[in-house]
């Protein structure tokens, strides 16, 4: 290939003040890359390199090179970790037991196909969460008492599929009455309330004509530093004397009877019954157990006096029994004989013999 020649001899220059003579042009270059291609369809290899590939109605735009074209996603399910399931499905798996599998394939295409990547990732179904209504409680204590933030405790019990809360409440309790009182003074104005020192629990047995009953009622309810206290202040004043009333009926007795019972073995006792009008009022007394006990004398044929009683609870102190025949041989032993006998003892009776006779029929 020669050398393209360019002749630049020219004539001598004519110099004026306004004109200047040109060369002659020179060679043409080489064409270079051009950066955007703009066309309905991809550039092809007779459109010659281009960077960048833009469609005509400005909606996609596309570099020319090996890009991303699409994702494709697969699932399935397997029992263990590290094996990887055979039945793959484009949709994601439903009713998935616990504990299991679940794999997801994610397929990345390029526009080549040459560089196509296939990517996994694997995530295992827990347990699902659950709840022990059984295992749920709340607790107020019982001797609760009021403050001004009540506060609970939340403490988690059971498992993640039985859990259950115990919620423990205080300070639930609103303000309570701890205590009522009635305060009283005697005071002579009803408007300027009597002094704290005036005033009394026991109520005034006379007010008097001029002067104003002062009532204040005290309730404390719960609170700090003992509580709060609430008064109350009522005044009344005496009302005008009434006039004198009428005389009343003079009370009267009617007829007064009494009776007394027979028995003797119980307490003594009497029952009032009253009957009738007050000007005329009948009473009855009936008493009973007024009887005085009776120790009643028996000699036995051997001659030993015992004593026996009609009242129950003082036969433990009747008289102990007295042997009076051993009691006179005792006085004249060694020089009489005794003998007991029913009846007086019969003619001859020698005197040595000393006769006891006993009447059985005397107390009968």
């Amino acid at each position: 290939m020669g050398l393209n020649y360019v002749d630049i001899s020219i004539a001598p220059p004519i110099y004026t003040e306004t004109t200047i003579i040109p060369g002659k042009q020179g060679i043409q270059g080489i064409q270079g890359i051009s950066g955007v291609y703009v066309g309905e369809n991809a550039p092809t290899e007779a459109d010659g390199e281009y960077n960048v590939w833009i469609k005509t109605n400005g909606e996609e735009m596309d570099f020319r090179g090996n890009g991303i074209t699409n994702f494709e996603y697969y699932y399935g399910i397997s029992t263990q970790q590290g094996v990887m399931p055979t039945n793959w499905q484009s949709t994601p798996p439903s009713n998935i037991v616990d504990n299991a599998f679940v794999w997801t394939k994610i397929n990345i295409k390029t526009t080549d196909d040459l560089e196509n990547q296939t990517f996994y990732v694997v995530a295992k179904q827990g347990t699902p969460a659950g709840f022990d209504d059984s295992k749920c409680t709340a607790t107020i204590p019982a001797n609760d008492t009021w403050a001004a933030n009540p506060t609970v405790t939340v403490t988690p019990v059971g498992g993640d599929t039985d859990k259950g809360f115990q919620f423990a409440f205080e300070h639930l309790r609103g303000k309570s009455i701890k205590n009522i009182r009635a305060l009283y003074a005697v005071h002579n104005h009803p408007k300027e309330a009597p002094e704290d020192s005036k005033f009394s629990t026991e109520l005034p047995a006379v007010v008097g004509q001029d002067n104003y009953l002062w009532t204040k009622v005290e309730v404390t309810v719960d609170g700090p530093n003992g509580g709060t206290v609430y008064a109350f202040p009522f005044v009344s004043k005496t009302g005008d004397k009434g006039e004198k009333g009428d005389t009343g009926a003079p009370a009267g007795f009617g007829t007064i009877t009494a009776e007394v019972g027979s028995n003797v073995d119980g307490k003594p006792k009497v029952t009032v019954t009253a009957d009738g009008d007050n000007t005329a009022k009948k009473l009855h007394f009936n008493f009973d157990y007024l009887r005085g006990a009776t120790f009643i004398p028996s000699v036995s044929k051997e001659g030993v006096l015992s004593w026996d009683c009609n009242n129950t609870e003082l036969k433990p102190q009747k008289p102990a029994p007295l042997d009076m025949v051993g009691k006179i041989k005792t006085a004249f032993s060694g020089g009489c004989t005794f003998q007991v006998l029913n009846a007086a003892p019969p003619e001859g009776t020698p005197d040595t013999m000393i006769s006891l006779v006993v009447d059985n029929n005397a107390n009968a």
